[in-house]
């Protein structure tokens, strides 16, 4: 099964949409979790849900839990076809209270990423 790990400027746009996103002045402000989802059909659990659901709205799966950054900057299974989608927590670093302050989604198509979604935009880049 293909994997993706992202370069460093994925890693930058990924952080900066989310410093948008929570509007945090300074991207060294940013502490993000992957969203772990479980299908609702299935059972099974991923932090790429592409592998779980084929739903584009995801409604036949319901958040499971947190992973750190980690298990997205060390790789992630992607579907046969190089798809992942994921969901990231944007909570500010050092919140001893874990405060949500937003979340953001990411694309990836033929094991490149492609769109990351959040407010106020939407990038969509060459992918990496």
């Amino acid at each position: 099964m293909p994997r993706f790990r992202p370069s460093a400027a994925d890693i930058a746009a990924i952080r900066d949409a989310a410093r948008r996103e929570a509007k945090f002045e300074r991207v060294g402000q940013v502490m993000l979790e992957v969203g772990r989802r479980q299908s609702l059909v299935s059972g099974e659990t991923s932090i790429n849900f592409a592998l779980i659901s084929d739903d584009p709205d995801w409604q036949d799966t319901d958040l499971d839990d947190y992973e750190p950054w980690t298990a997205f900057t060390r790789g992630v299974k992607l579907t046969p076809d190089g798809r992942g989608l994921l969901d990231f927590y944007i909570r500010r670093r050092g919140d001893r209270h874990l405060e949500l302050h937003g979340n953001i989604s990411v694309a990836i198509a033929g094991g490149k990423l492609t769109t990351i979604n959040g407010y106020p935009d939407i990038y969509r880049g060459e992918p990496s």
